[in-house]
């Protein structure tokens, strides 16, 4: 059906449809029409009700939100922007559209003549049903109290109520008092409660920005407009400034000078508050190959969904997104074993998750076959249809059709910013492709003179930005001339608990190692080699201080290679996950606990074995205790060099210049009596020398040896790796 003629309701039809998606009876084009919004239940001859199908905004009937209603002749019913009135007559029923307002800056109304209390929150049963993870489930009241008089009452909810920006408890309304309940704000107006049309409205203008490294300029003074829901494509040649720009546009890098402002607040020094609305997909997959597509989209969900939503809400929001990503059928498929256009999807659900307003893409169709780029291409579209304004680098050319403006970068110049059915002619060339070429041929005065110079730098950069300026000044000249102007929207930066954290992170870690049973059969399989090892040794030859340098030796090794790639091989992930949510303590800790325990096993069963086969003085258990704790600074001291490095290589490269000290400078080489200064210095810093040390005191002194101050030096090696590993781990957050 279109959107502007009357829709007769046939009685022999018992269910009409009424949504965004194009095959509901009654199709609704528009952001705030949910895809299956509501349907019609036709009951008989001249008998009509309306259900909403738990749409974003709701269904309203007479100004009232609604669940299931029966309809009436005369009856308004809302739907997003679309308003039509309901005919029941001896004619027949019908829906006619005398209103529809594409321009309007509410999504709802509540008038309150309707309503004893209005509640607000996120909460199915809430008269406002706010669908925003910012928003607690029982989050505030507006409630009558005396005749034309309305208060407004915070329940005690999460993030607060705020009434003309400032936080309140209990406040009565005045005429033009603007009220918010996490990102989303109302009007109180004569009588009558509007939401306004702001939670995924987001606009971006960047003004004279330029970036540097290394003294080489990658991006030159560069400004454009990005308007709310378009879609954005930022092309060039590769090493032309494509990905530098969008990094700098979603604040992971700062800019040199310039300035870039979401709706007119400026992002730099804001980005705490605005990060929650931002999402980034980088090149790399943001994903455990390990996980299936449901735990991995899950365990996202309970560390970057708010605390307060309960499992299922959380298992509703991953069963829309993979539904959203068209991947019902491979969800309980591993990672790893997905094409690279489904992991790149993957990558998507995750920062899908949060529904963020400003979605940034960074090549994400590199290395897919054409039939996969468009069909990503035609995701990301409806995408941005659906109400997020999407950016997205790529030097693909193929589907450019699908943009609503594209920016040429070039040598770090923005060269054209405009809609791409005007690329070919704009560069004078016969079909997209050629347009790289194009560009290395400049006309006279450079591509950035002739682009400032047209047309579309006229309209789309310098009248987008003038508009949004006059539009600023307006909005001031307001505030100042009412003191129930529109405030500025207070922005929230989502707390998530430390321990919370810990324990999905280790959940999450359990379950990748377990998944990976090669290497976790490798790793529990080096304790019965390396035992067996020193039994074939030492079964007839009992130097027992050889046999204990061994242990102390293996323990590290256990410790270094179970740890050493722990950090380094998910640098992407983390980085991500750091930016939205993840805090650093819990995050290193869960590292740390769980392979912990992989290292009492690999202990336990070299102990066992060579105890068994090579009798040795001392207390066992007090060895055990020893060797476990030479094996848990081994393995703290990996995670040190895994932060430190960025590369699983280099990683795996520094270990032997971790071990070869343990072992030249334990004393056993060479004693530490007979070494200069300068090596008796260097043996104090490895783990080695103090754990051997202490097994030959165990095994010549029995117990009261683990109490020596020996002992207290070996344990006192763990903290100060785990320090070192979360300095680096947190050097690792600066901005650049």
């Amino acid at each position: 059906m279109t959107q502007s003629r009357d829709f007769t309701i046939e009685p022999s039809k018992l269910v009409y449809t009424i949504g965004r998606n194009e095959d509901s009876e009654i199709y609704l084009n528009s952001p705030q029409v949910s895809r299956f919004h509501a349907q019609l239940n036709v009951l008989g001859d001249s008998s009509l009700e309306i259900e909403d199908l738990d749409s974003k905004y709701g269904t309203l009937v007479n100004g009232r939100r609604v669940k299931r209603q029966s309809l009436r002749d005369g009856d308004k019913i809302l739907v997003g922007i679309f308003e039509f009135v309901v005919q029941i007559n001896a004619m027949g029923m019908t829906l006619k559209f005398p209103v529809k307002k594409p321009e309007s800056n509410f999504v709802a109304e509540y008038d309150l003549a309707y309503h004893s209390s209005l509640l607000i929150g996120r909460g199915k049963n809430c008269t406002i049903v706010l669908d925003s993870q910012q928003v607690s489930r029982i989050h505030s009241r507006i409630e009558k109290t005396h005749e034309n008089q309305y208060t407004v009452v915070d329940l005690g909810s999460t993030n607060g109520t705020f009434v003309n920006g400032r936080r309140i408890e209990k406040k009565i309304l005045k005429n033009k008092d603007i009220i918010q309940a996490g990102p989303i704000r109302f009007l109180f107006l004569d009588g009558t409660i509007y939401q306004l049309n702001e939670k995924d409205i987001v606009r971006m203008d960047i003004v004279n920005i330029a970036k540097s490294v290394n003294k080489v300029e990658i991006l030159r003074d560069t400004s454009l407009s990005i308007l709310p829901r378009e879609f954005v494509g930022i092309l060039g040649p590769s090493g032309s400034g494509k990905s530098t720009l969008v990094n700098v546009l979603n604040g992971n890098i700062l800019p040199d000078c310039g300035k870039i402002s979401l709706n007119g607040t400026d992002l730099t020094k804001n980005y705490a508050s605005f990060k929650s609305a931002i999402g980034f997909v980088p090149q790399e997959d943001i994903v455990h190959p390990e996980l299936s597509v449901w735990d991995t989209l899950l365990y996202a969900a309970e560390l970057r969904l708010p605390e307060d939503m309960n499992m299922d809400e959380k298992r509703k929001r991953v069963e829309k997104v993979i539904s959203t990503l068209e991947l019902d059928e491979r969800k309980h498929t591993k990672v790893h074993s997905l094409s690279g256009g489904q992991r790149k999807r993957v990558s998507l659900g995750v920062e899908l998750l949060t529904e963020p307003s400003l979605l940034f893409l960074d090549e994400p169709t590199s290395g897919l076959d054409p039939g996969l780029e468009q069909k990503m291409m035609q995701l990301f579209r409806r995408i941005a249809d659906s109400g997020q304004t999407v950016i997205m680098a790529t030097h693909l050319l193929n589907e450019m059709a699908l943009f609503d403006l594209v920016a040429i970068v070039f040598e770090g110049d923005l060269v054209y910013y405009g809609p791409p059915s005007d690329l070919v002619s704009y560069f004078k060339v016969e079909k997209p492709n050629d347009v790289y070429n194009r560009l290395y041929y400049p006309p006279e005065g450079g591509w950035v003179q002739r682009f400032k110079n047209s047309l579309y730098y006229k309209e789309y950069v310098v009248g987008r930005l003038k508009m949004n300026k006059e539009s600023a000044l307006s909005s001031q000249v307001k505030a100042e001339n009412s003191r129930d102007g529109f405030e500025g929207m207070i922005f929230f930066n989502q707390q998530f608990s430390g321990l919370r954290q810990f324990k999905t992170l280790s959940k999450r870690y359990i379950s990748i190692i377990s998944h990976d049973i090669v290497n976790v059969c490798i790793l529990l399989g080096q304790a019965p080699v390396i035992a067996l090892l020193l039994i074939l040794v030492f079964v007839n030859y009992r130097n027992v201080w050889s046999l204990l340098f061994s242990l102390s030796l293996s323990a590290i090794w256990f410790g270094c290679i179970d740890s050493i790639k722990e950090i380094t091989k998910e640098k992407h992930i983390y980085a991500r996950e750091r930016v939205v949510s993840l805090k650093l303590a819990p995050y290193l800790f869960s590292k740390v606990v769980v392979l912990s325990g992989l290292c009492v096993v690999q202990c336990c069963v070299l102990m066992a074995m060579v105890s068994l086969f090579v009798p040795f003085e001392g207390s066992v258990p007090l060895m055990f205790g020893v060797v476990l704790v030479s094996a848990l600074c081994g393995l703290t001291l990996g995670l040190a060099i895994s932060a430190m490095v960025n590369t699983t290589d280099k990683a795996l490269g520094v270990l032997p210049v971790i071990l070869i000290p343990q072992i030249l400078f334990s004393g056993t080489v060479v004693n530490i009596d007979n070494m200069i200064p300068v090596s008796q210095i260097i043996s104090n810093f490895m783990i080695c020398r103090w754990s051997y040390g202490l097994l030959k005191k165990i095994s010549v002194w029995e117990s009261g040896a683990v109490f020596d101050t020996d002992m207290l030096v070996l344990v006192a090696f763990i903290p100060v790796s785990i320090l070192v590993a979360l300095f680096f781990q947190k050097r690792k957050d600066i901005r650049r």
